[in-house]
């Protein structure tokens, strides 16, 4: 079968007999356009398909058609719990997508070594209490260097020396541990995944910042046969003897940190992280929802449960969780260091 077009008219057709014409393949169903598209749960057979939906989808003409259409190709190569078992009791998931609406600037940032200034910077009023849990009332602020004044919030890729080192100054002149390991780590990622991908060695404006994240993994596994550390595995680096906490949950049977935790048990340069594996797991691991009401106090009962806290009263953890409905519970997506910047 293959599917035929009208020349002049975009609609997809019915499909066509073009294997044989002295054979009566009959149509049974609809749909038989894409009989023999790879159907299983292999990288290759989910690319293929992915990009079979997306040549033939159709959109409205609304920003908003679009955005909806990309989720509806996505979910055709979405992992269902249970098909794709990757150890015991584990399985391959689909937990969130990520995508960029260029006409708005609304980008998903995934490069796991992206700074803001914005999360380094003290600047407004905040109010931090003895957990380091800030609240943030602060007005848009404006920084001034010799010659001119840049609105805040900027942000860097750190893609060479100049921002690297600036990033890790003010990491270190707040006391924040294994500068120097950290600043390993991402001149590692500038010299392979931000080569490639050509990301900037300045300050911008975060909302116009682009990043070609396909060519960013691609430089990182041409060098590495290994993960990237993620944002987790960075913030713990950066707070390892200023975060302490009173107990730790005996062990972690869950799944949403099933890479971060491979990367720490095989990779040697993540030694610091394993050592206080048991940590990094209640710290992070998912929760699950005790009250329907309020999901968002999941985490913070949670590290108050295991008495958290952040010894400094210049860093902080800034997280954000997102609620899984499929599984009924919280984990952390994104999170990062909050530091009082020096100028501020």
């Amino acid at each position: 079968m293959e599917i035929k077009r009208k020349e002049d008219s975009k609609c997809v057709q019915q499909p066509a007999n073009t294997f044989c014409e002295q054979l009566p393949l009959e149509q049974y169903s609809r749909g038989m356009g894409a009989l023999g598209l790879p159907g299983d749960l292999s990288s290759t057979s989910r690319f293929a398909r992915v990009a079979f939906t997306r040549l033939h989808a159709m959109s409205g003409e609304s920003e908003e058609e679009s955005v909806s259409q990309f989720f509806h190709i996505l979910g055709s190569v979405d992992q269902q719990r249970g098909c794709c078992e990757v150890a015991d009791g584990k399985y391959e998931i689909t937990l969130e997508r990520d995508m960029i609406t260029m006409k708005k600037k609304l980008i998903a940032i995934i490069v796991g070594m992206m700074l803001c200034a914005e999360l380094l910077g003290g600047c407004g009023n905040k109010n931090i209490n003895k957990d380091n849990i800030t609240t943030d009332t602060a007005e848009e602020s404006k920084q001034q260097d010799s010659n001119k004044k840049q609105e805040l919030p900027t942000a860097t890729y750190m893609g060479g020396s100049n921002t690297i080192t600036e990033v890790c100054d003010e990491l270190g002149s707040a006391g924040a541990s294994h500068v120097d390991t950290f600043k390993e780590w991402v001149t590692d990622f500038a010299d392979s995944a931000g080569k490639n991908a050509k990301l900037k060695d300045t300050w911008s404006d975060a909302y116009k910042m682009k990043a070609d994240t396909v060519k960013c993994m691609d430089g990182w596994e041409k060098k590495h046969d290994y993960s990237d550390a993620d944002c987790r595995m960075t913030a713990f680096l950066l707070l390892d003897g200023l975060l302490h906490a009173q107990s730790t949950e005996d062990s972690y049977s869950g799944t949403y940190l099933m890479f971060d935790t491979e990367a720490i048990d095989n990779v040697d340069r993540y030694e610091i992280i394993r050592q206080n594996k048991d940590m990094f797991t209640t710290l992070y691991g998912e929760k699950s929802i005790t009250d329907d009401k309020h999901p968002e106090k999941a985490f913070s009962d949670n590290w108050k449960k295991y008495g958290f806290q952040i010894d400094s009263n210049r860093i902080s953890l800034i997280s954000i969780a997102i609620y899984d409905p499929d599984s009924d519970a919280m984990f952390v997506g994104h999170t990062g260091v909050l530091i009082k910047y020096s100028d501020y």
